[in-house]
């Protein structure tokens, strides 16, 4: 199979898939993703990697991965009047550079920049809804 049909086959498929996301995760997908989104003789494959890597990150292994992989931060705050520690979720060095140069890029598709608009959406809101767990694992 190709680098493209896979990527897309990746992102084609529906919650049913969760397993198959963390096993993704699990063997460095989303680090191969990051890969296909940096390399310029790749760039042709650039949505179909956003959308799958947004699909594959609604899994908390995935933004794990994406975190080892310098995509996400995960930042300790202050305290909060009822004395508990907070904490907060940034996308990373890589990703921001990746989806900044995307969105401001003016041959940049259409495409390119909604899809990673998409990933970026996807991405603090499966933080922040799995933050609590995230630090747990960790």
């Amino acid at each position: 199979m190709q680098v493209g049909e896979t990527i897309q086959s990746l992102s084609a498929h529906t919650v049913i898939f969760f397993v198959h996301y963390r096993l993704i995760a699990k063997h460095g997908g989303v680090r191969s993703l990051l890969t296909v989104c940096v390399d310029p003789s790749l760039r042709r494959m650039r949505v179909g990697a956003f959308r799958a890597l947004g699909t594959v990150c609604c899994v908390l292994e995935a933004i794990m991965e994406l975190e080892e992989a310098g995509g996400v931060q995960v930042r300790r705050g202050g305290k909060r009047a009822n004395e508990e520690i907070f904490f907060f979720m940034l996308v990373g060095d890589l990703l921001w550079q990746i989806l900044s140069d995307t969105l401001r890029d003016d041959d940049s598709t259409e495409d390119e920049k909604s899809e990673a608009a998409g990933l970026l959406a996807q991405v603090r809101l499966t933080g922040v809804a799995n933050l609590v767990r995230f630090l747990k694992l960790k």
